[in-house]
């Protein structure tokens, strides 16, 4: 079963999953966070700087400029100096530490000075650059994204160029509405966030960088941690059920897809991992059993019976399986969500119904069985200018025959792995549970 807990119980909540081993590791890593109080008045620290750190994209970064500097001019600091180190002293509320950015020195001041030679000149507007590219990569594709040096240097300097850096900064970190809750309630709660929770809530902001969330008016948000889809409508939770997602050898991707069709009465045309994996081993048990449970075979291309197939030495890429419509008795169901992806993935009913009841619904193959899947179909259609379909109508499509009906305005989807969100109510909801394992591998490449 999926526990919860709210910012209150986080400590007695990761101390369950082993999440808080050493505390004092994460105040280490915390202790780049200020508050007002803890900031001095203005102070030139120029001096007391250390050497700039020696990095490949800070050289590359200053050719592309031929060797100007970025964050002064006429021996005075820039008003983008300040915007970045005030947006770089807030970087926890992104799940950032400061310190990873700037050092001591430099976060401690409420205003920064413009030094008066040149060689500290050069120092400050090194630590600055420093700060600001690594800032800009990991607030927008993650400090271990796969993507976070993409363009880097040219987005950096669109940025400096940009008419309202503070804005551009801003707009540099994702806009979906998960990732902007969990940044809002860092900002609010500063004072009251413990370490772990902090942490926790730090894991999954990162992975919500790999996956920007796009909402649009109407949205669906699966959250494969705690197997449940919500329906969200103009920034409103509208509807939550449960889901069956796939399991810890299968696991479902996180990924930003689309609804761009219902297919009511689906049939099935089986993915080739299943086959290889699932149905040869079956068939080499009950030679009879693809053809007895309703399925069509067709080995090379011609279509047999499959109890009279040799299944010891058949050859799975030969194999191809499909599962006609039977008035939504089959696998998928009564209706099928389709989405773009070219993986196989995408929401379906389920006639295995006894699966909801279970605490932790890792059962399926990859792809999402939804609980209730009429009302969700329901709502869709409601708002599609395409399709006009009542319940009764609805309801009597997912048991007639397999039509599909694209979609005039497709929904956006998310697969999210959420062990931190907010809730409808505005609390921090904690996860006490890793079915996929992803939270103790990112924790490990974080060095959390």
């Amino acid at each position: 079963m999926i526990h919860y807990r709210t910012a209150a119980f986080a400590l007695l909540a990761l101390v369950i999953t082993g999440c808080i081993a050493r505390i004092g590791l994460v105040e280490s890593d915390l202790s780049g966070i200020y508050r007002g109080s803890d900031i001095p008045q203005d102070a030139d620290v120029s001096n007391a700087l250390p050497a700039a750190p020696n990095s490949s994209l800070l050289n590359r970064f200053y050719q592309s400029r031929s060797g100007q500097l970025a964050w002064q001019e006429g021996g005075q600091l820039l008003p983008e100096a300040q915007v970045l180190l005030s947006e770089v002293q807030k970087s926890y509320q992104h799940g950032l530490t400061p310190n990873r950015y700037l050092p001591m020195a430099l976060l401690q001041q409420r205003r920064l000075s413009a030094p008066s030679d040149a060689a500290a000149q050069l120092r400050l507007d090194k630590h600055l650059s420093y700060a600001y590219l690594n800032y800009i990569a990991d607030v927008r594709h993650g400090r271990v994204g796969s993507n976070r040096s993409s363009g880097l240097l040219s987005r950096a300097q669109q940025g400096l160029a940009a008419e309202n850096f503070g804005a551009w900064l801003d707009a540099q970190a994702p806009s979906g509405a998960t990732y902007r809750s969990l940044h809002d309630y860092l900002a609010r709660h500063r004072d009251s966030v413990d370490p772990g929770a902090w942490r926790l809530v730090a894991l999954n902001m990162e992975r919500l960088r790999w996956h920007h969330e796009i909402n649009g008016s109407r949205w669906i948000r699966v959250n494969l941690a705690t197997q449940q889809l919500e329906a969200f409508e103009n920034g409103r939770l509208v509807d939550s059920m449960r889901t069956v997602v796939g399991r810890a050898t299968r696991r479902t991707p996180i990924m930003q897809d689309r609804i761009w069709a219902l297919k009511f009465s689906p049939d099935w045309t089986v993915p080739g991992t299943i086959i290889t994996q699932d149905m040869i081993p079956q068939s080499r048990r009950d030679p009879g059993y693809l053809s007895r449970s309703g399925y069509t075979l067709t080995i090379n291309g011609q279509r047999v019976p499959s109890s009279n197939v040799n299944w010891a030495g058949v050859n799975p890429r030969s194999v191809a399986v499909h599962r006609p419509s039977r008035g939504g008795t089959g696998p998928l169901g009564g209706v099928r969500f389709s989405l773009t992806n070219g993986r196989a993935i995408f929401l379906h009913d389920t006639n295995a119904r006894n699966l909801f009841q279970a605490g932790v619904r890792l059962f399926s193959s990859g792809c999402v069985r939804v609980e209730r899947a009429e009302d969700l179909a329901v709502w869709i259609i409601d708002a599609d200018s395409a399709i006009t379909m009542d319940r009764d109508r609805v309801r009597s499509a997912m048991r007639g025959q397999t039509r599909q009906y694209p979609l005039a305005d497709p929904v956006e989807v998310s697969l999210m792995y959420l062990t931190a969100f907010v809730s409808e109510s505005g609390q921090l909801q904690l996860v006490t549970s890793d079915p996929y394992g992803h939270d103790a591998r990112l924790r490990s490449r974080l060095g959390f």
